[in-house]
């Protein structure tokens, strides 16, 4: 009588190794899953960041073209500076003489 109250535990002994071998099975592929889903998303979020970058730094160097453009129309190199400087002393010198004849 004894082996017979013992093979009922051990059958359902074994089926609950079976069931519990199942969930640790489900539940590895469903972890699985879960991590190929985010890292799914995280290289789609990298690439479009990486998109959104280089549409950025491509805008951003419109906009420094622009910028040096008005720069060179607007802003006298030194030379230049230094050709109006000598052209102001020698309009000033001219001034001078003028009035330095005048009674």
């Amino acid at each position: 009588m004894t082996s017979d109250r013992l093979l009922p535990i051990r059958k359902s002994g074994l089926l609950r190794a079976g069931v519990l071998k199942t969930l640790v099975t489900l539940a590895v592929i469903l972890v699985g899953a879960v991590t190929a889903y985010h890292a799914t998303i995280y290289d789609l979020k990298s690439e479009l960041a990486a998109k959104a970058d280089s549409r950025a730094v491509e805008q951003i160097n419109v906009q420094l073209a622009r910028i040096e453009t008005m720069l060179s129309e607007v802003v006298a190199t030194k030379q230049e500076q230094l050709m109006l400087a000598a052209a102001i002393e020698k309009r000033l010198g001219a001034i001078e003489a003028k009035l330095t004849q005048l009674p």
